[in-house]
């Protein structure tokens, strides 16, 4: 079981991917199961199928992040384990030592999701803004709306 880890960036990012190789190296991991992608390394298929991906619709609403961690998988031996880290995420020491135990310990385990939370505001839509009740409006403040910005994936 060989733990690899990735992450997508734009032209935008590409300075924050290439902080974050550093982090993944600091972490253990080995350069070769290190895999960047960016939005050139899409596709025609992807495209064909997200005919109106681009950077200002996070190339297909995020449809980009399945695409390009089942084209890495493809790759990958069975039972090789996928990290996909937002760009902007820095990997903490001991992440393979934990995601290499949680797999071991659960051999069901296909697919981890550790999820970051952002505010509910931020992604509500203008009617649900202006629909809803004053307490559901304003609780918005408080609840989170999960993000996945991290996704384990076993090769399997």
């Amino acid at each position: 079981m060989t733990i690899h880890c990735c992450s997508f960036a734009t032209e935008t990012f590409k300075t924050a991917q290439n902080e974050q190789v550093k982090y993944f190296i600091k972490a253990g991991f080995k350069i070769e199961n290190i895999h960047l992608y960016n939005p050139e390394l899409l596709d025609k298929e992807f495209y064909d199928s997200q005919p109106y991906a681009s950077e200002k619709n996070k190339f297909g609403w995020f449809t980009f992040k399945p695409y390009f961690i089942l084209s890495i998988l493809k790759k990958l031996n069975d039972n090789d384990i996928l990290i996909y880290l937002d760009v902007n995420d820095k990997p903490l020491y001991g992440i393979k030592e934990y995601i290499q135990e949680i797999f071991v310990r659960n051999k069901n385990l296909d697919i981890l999701a550790p999820l970051t939370n952002y505010f509910n505001i931020r992604f509500l839509s203008r009617f649900h803004k202006f629909n809803l009740s004053p307490e559901l409006f304003f609780s918005s403040f408080f609840n989170f709306q999960p993000e996945a910005g991290c996704i384990v994936v076993k090769n399997s």
